[in-house]
């Protein structure tokens, strides 16, 4: 049984680890010799009013330790294995609920094993003595060796069950199973009930695993709030930032308050901003400070295992959310099953969480991680060299013609996009990385094995952001090669950025180079490129000459592929000049050299162009072919930009022959696509185009709520110009007829 009289019971400061006493009041000053036990008594008293964002949790946790449930001991760990997660908290109130509740007259116990301090970890034999003395065995009936005091222990708890007496035991901080198995009441005894808090994934047979996850953003704002109010201050408008910092983590909220409640002249605001520039050891208050809790969870591992405590600070040195397998293969020089099992063990040591097949640190991980040295600089040479070779291969599956050979990497195209997909943000990050290290050439290539698929992705932006970091850098660079294709993709990104007359600068500066160089094919491709951003400045004749300067440049060189884009943009400039019949003249020629060529993607691209030739020409049916072949081309290669773009050009050609309903359709189509994309002016678009179906269908209603709609996704897309085109057509009151050149067409 509990005898109150024996129970240790702290009131007051308690400085460093106590020693075994009955009630002790005032300030306590301990000794601190390295694994002693404190044993306490938890009382419902404790309970508070709820903790904050746990409720789930909570009700979860009270379910398992419930001596009435057919359960067994319950393990409490923590997602990301973080301390300061609130696990302790968690388990405490639990246990006070329980205590309130009268479900465990033998009592409910305490201990914290210190399992992550080197040397103040508490091993189990310690902990046998105390635990006695609070399940009320005098002192002389306690053996002096740990076997005896197990012995004893255990009976101790057989027979509190046949008494009826059962007892709630909470493990907290374990850093092993080695801590916990031999206090675990032993098979027959199911009355009793266990919580271990740790941040490992502990071997515990029968167990019940609860994970712990960090507060959600309301929840971290509402801890704020009411941290700050029990120190006597009151919140300002700075505090949803603050919470962010936090990151959803308990210790860092308590940390943060504490901050602000000493100096009353820190907001919120300016607390948020300091923190979002620091690292870790900069979450400190008084002896409480994040680095301590994170650096006692490192070092354990470091001593372990050394080997994964390497990689979790290499990895949590490089930028992007996420890592795949193979690239912590490539980070740590070894093979990928060496790579598994390290990050299984960073896992199990919840310093990494396994999310979608991919590795994530959480974020205050990350920082302080960052605050030690990094173990091994050309690490990250070898994750860009992964990243470059990898994106090179998925890149020519992306732009590979039917029949060609591509890499075996990858089995086909949807599987090298899937990868771009995954690896967008590391892949972004990693060009600024490479030319930061002095690699520039290596940064250079993985902005241009990118530029394909930012350009089917429609990630104008940062297509120019690594375009620009690629060409920059290597202005000194000795490579001409190089040097002139960093400034040819940068000239394409910000054409497709309408950044028109930057990008008109870029391509002049590639020409020189490869002019320099005698590149006569590349050149070709870059007067082909120069004259598609001089028809979008408004100078169609020009760009007649400089396509006819690229397709001439292609036949010199024998570049049947690059002859075929200079006459798809040929024609563009052509149609731009009122010329639409020798437009649909080369843009024929550009379709049969692409199905020469199997470039499906080209050819794609050649019949959505042909088919706006052909409608300005006066053959609208021609182009509904036309329109057709690009939609189903471009669905096939997975192109959604190119998909949604045909689609809206095939549903006006539709609506040109008085198709209307197959028109509504493919419209819709261009909206599901647009949305996917994320893609808010081109979203505008369809829904103009929706919209005109519709009325001329009569069904004026829907037509003008398409119209709200493309007002509102050209407003998102700061697309004045387009928004002024729909601030032309009939609003809710009007009945006028939209003007003839209504519809919006789009050419690629």
């Amino acid at each position: 049984m509990v005898s109150d009289a024996v129970v240790n019971l702290a009131l007051g400061v308690v400085n460093g680890v106590l020693v075994q006493a009955g009630v002790i009041t005032g300030g306590v000053h301990g000794v601190r010799a390295g694994g002693v036990a404190v044993v306490t008594a938890i009382r419902a008293a404790e309970a508070t009013d709820g903790l904050i964002g746990r409720d789930d949790e909570v009700r979860r946790l009270l379910d398992l330790v419930n001596p009435r449930s057919p359960s067994g001991p319950v393990v409490l760990s923590a997602v990301a294995g973080m301390g300061g997660i609130g696990k302790t908290a968690l388990a405490r109130q639990v246990a006070a609920v329980a205590a309130g509740r009268g479900w465990f007259p033998g009592g409910v116990l305490f201990v914290d094993l210190r399992g992550y301090s080197a040397d103040e970890a508490v091993r189990p034999e310690s902990v046998f003595a105390p635990l006695l003395r609070g399940l009320g065995v005098h002192d002389d009936q306690i053996p002096g060796g740990a076997d005896e005091q197990a012995t004893v222990y255990h009976q101790v708890l057989h027979d509190g069950e046949r008494q009826g007496r059962s007892v709630l035991l909470v493990l907290d901080n374990a850093g092993s199973s080695e801590q916990v198995r031999d206090l675990i009441p032993a098979p027959g005894t199911s009355a009793h009930r266990v919580v271990v808090t740790t941040r490992d994934t502990l071997s515990l047979p029968g167990a019940h695993l609860l994970t712990l996850d960090v507060l959600d953003i309301d929840a971290a704002v509402e801890m704020l709030h009411r941290t700050l109010r029990e120190h006597g201050r009151a919140a300002d408008c700075g505090i949803v930032d603050l919470a962010r910092v936090c990151a959803g983590l308990p210790l860092a909220i308590r940390i943060a308050t504490g901050l602000l409640a000493d100096d009353p002249d820190l907001t919120a605001a300016e607390l948020a901003a300091e923190l979002t520039t620091a690292d870790a050891t900069s979450f400190a208050h008084g002896e409480t400070a994040l680095t301590a809790v994170f650096a006692a969870s490192v070092d354990r591992l470091a001593v372990r295992d050394p080997a994964a405590a390497r990689l979790l600070l290499m990895l949590c040195a490089e930028p992007g959310p996420d890592i795949s397998t193979e690239a912590c293969a490539a980070l740590a020089g070894v093979a990928v099953t060496t790579a598994t099992a390290r990050l299984r063990t960073l896992t199990q040591a919840h310093l990494l969480a396994r999310v979608n097949r991919r590795w994530r640190a959480h974020d205050l991980i990350r920082k302080h991680a960052r605050t030690r040295p990094h173990p091994e600089p050309v690490a990250t040479v070898r994750l860009l060299a992964h990243y470059t070779a990898t994106a090179l291969a998925a890149d020519a599956h992306l732009r590979a013609w039917s029949g060609h050979d591509v890499p075996h990497r990858f089995a086909d195209r949807a599987e090298a996009l899937a990868w771009f997909d995954a690896e967008h943000a590391n892949l972004v990050s990693a060009v600024g990385r490479g030319v930061d290290l002095g690699t520039v050439s290596l940064g250079a290539r993985l902005a241009q094995a990118m530029t394909t698929y930012l350009s089917w992705r429609r990630y104008v932006a940062d297509w120019v952001r690594v375009a620009t970091t690629a060409a920059r850098a290597t202005r000194d660079e000795e490579d001409m090669g190089v040097w002139a294709h960093a400034w040819d993709v940068l000239g394409l990104a910000l054409q497709h950025n309408d950044q028109l007359p930057e990008a008109y600068e870029a391509h002049h500066v590639a020409m020189g180079a490869y002019q320099a160089m005698g590149e006569v094919w590349r050149e070709g491709m870059v007067w082909s490129s120069l004259g598609v951003t001089l028809v979008r400045l408004g100078s169609p004749i020009a760009a007649i000459s400089a396509q006819e300067e690229a397709r001439a440049l292609a036949e010199t060189s024998g570049d049947r592929h690059g002859e075929a884009i200079a006459c798809n943009n040929l024609g563009l400039a052509l149609r731009e000049s009122g010329r639409s019949t020798e437009a649909v003249g080369v843009h024929h020629r550009a379709v049969s050299l692409m199905a020469r060529l199997r470039d499906r993607r080209g050819l794609a691209t050649a019949y959505d162009n042909l088919g706006l030739a052909l409608r300005e020409a006066g053959e609208p049916s021609r182009a509904e072919v036309a329109h057709r072949a690009a939609a189903r081309l471009y669905r096939e290669v997975g192109d959604r930009h190119g998909e949604a773009t045909a689609a809206n050009n095939l549903g006006a050609a539709l609506r040109r022959v008085g198709k209307v309903n197959a028109a509504i359709t493919a419209h819709r189509q261009a909206v599901a696509c647009c949305r996917w994309l994320g893609d808010r002016s081109r979203e505008g678009v369809a829904w103009v185009n929706l919209g005109l179906d519709l009325w001329q269908g009569r069904r004026g209603d829907e037509a003008r709520r398409c119209w709200t709609e493309a007002a509102a996704a050209f407003r998102d897309a700061n697309s004045h110009s387009l928004l002024a085109h729909v601030e032309n057509l009939p609003g809710p009151s009007e009945h006028r007829e939209p003007t003839a050149r209504a519809s919006i067409q789009e050419s690629v």
